[in-house]
């Protein structure tokens, strides 16, 4: 009767081992992507610890680093296509302010995420919703300006 919970046991440790195994490779790349973009935001910027990250995609992908400076100011860096910027969330709409200044122009729309961004050349606020039209899942990014949270634009994502 122990034979077989050791070898269900064992075949349940080689399988979640092997799991681990490709997990581990599938996210190195980006594991490594996000690192590059650390070192580069901490180099060429006030950045000196990291608090969170996040990923934009859209003209181009970038490694978005939330953290603070020497001074503990809370301060957001965007670092890819081979620029890195930085701004202090105080000189800047916070993203608490985006999501209650969304819920204002849609209250029925549901928030999927709200990440910074980059569009055309401007530090942005996107903010990826669903709302319900005529009974179906409606899809939008709407974006906002990141120095004062005005409109920029709404891509609605159609079938």
């Amino acid at each position: 009767m122990k034979k077989p919970l050791v070898i269900l046991g064992l075949g349940f440790f080689v399988i979640a081992a092997i799991i681990l195994v490709f997990y581990n490779l599938i996210q190195r790349d980006h594991w490594q992507q996000q690192n590059t973009a650390i070192k580069q935001a901490k180099a060429q910027t006030n950045l000196v610890s990291v608090t969170g990250l996040d990923y934009y995609a859209g003209e181009a992908e970038y490694t978005i680093i939330y953290g603070k400076d020497s001074r503990q100011r809370d301060m957001i860096v965007w670092a890819g296509n081979g620029q890195v910027h930085a701004e202090y969330t105080a000189d800047g709409i916070v993203k608490s302010a985006v999501e209650a200044n969304f819920h204002k122009e849609a209250p029925n729309a549901r928030i999927i995420r709200i990440v910074p961004g980059v569009l055309n050349g401007n530090y942005i606020w996107e903010v990826f919703y669903q709302t319900a039209e005529d009974g179906k899942s409606k899809y939008y990014y709407k974006f906002y300006r990141f120095s004062d949270g005005e409109w920029i634009d709404t891509f609605y994502m159609g079938a």
